[in-house]
């Protein structure tokens, strides 16, 4: 997995901005990785797992604060706790077991038994705080975040020129083109028949 630092680098060379006198600061350049590993996560979040210790007779289980989406729940056994269907309230007084998210809890339809329950969810992929950290993404899909990263910085800079006077043609050129192939690879991502699967 590449660092934060090895990905800059990529969306550089991907900018022609490799060498000395460089034209774009690294605090832009992680802005506009910041931006496109959020659009990532909102088409494939970092999927996780948590252990939450229950005591007997609880009916609301704790989420961690990174939760999106609640995926599975599992008691103590390894019995999967199903969702409480569509439409039907937990206050409806259905005889089966069921699951509810309010807020930062699960409610469950009866008392639970003491134990650890695991929960499969979906998290936000976080930025790294620093340049030796891994980047959150697969390594095939750096590609996607280097060319997202390159049309934002490019965009950042046409908006600074912008207020100059008009654009070189070659600049709109290159910023159509990149756009162009970034959106591409948006494309042929979205076709990929995604599966569930505990990062």
């Amino acid at each position: 997995m590449l660092t934060l630092g090895e990905t800059r680098a990529r969306v550089r060379r991907r900018l022609e901005d490799a060498g000395a006198m460089t034209l774009w600061p690294d605090a832009l350049l992680n802005d506009g990785l910041s931006a496109t590993l959020d659009a990532y996560s909102q088409w494939l979040p970092a999927q996780r797992s948590a252990a939450v210790v229950v005591a007997d007779g609880d009916t609301t289980l704790a989420l961690p604060t990174e939760v999106l989406e609640v995926r599975l729940v599992l008691d103590p056994t390894g019995v999967v706790l199903p969702p409480s269907p569509a439409g039907v309230g937990l206050e409806n007084g259905r005889a089966e077991q069921g699951w509810e998210r309010w807020g930062t809890l699960l409610r469950v339809q009866h008392p639970l038994a003491a134990g650890t329950y695991t929960l499969l969810y979906t998290a936000a992929r976080v930025m790294p705080a620093g340049d030796g950290e891994p980047f959150p993404v697969r390594d095939a899909d750096v590609s996607l975040i280097v060319a997202g990263a390159a049309v934002y910085a490019l965009e950042t800079r046409a908006i600074q020129e912008w207020k100059r006077g008009a654009l070189p043609d070659r600049y709109e050129t290159a910023l159509r083109v990149l756009k162009a192939a970034y959106d591409a690879a948006w494309d042929q991502r979205r076709r990929r028949v995604r599966v569930w699967a505990v990062d």
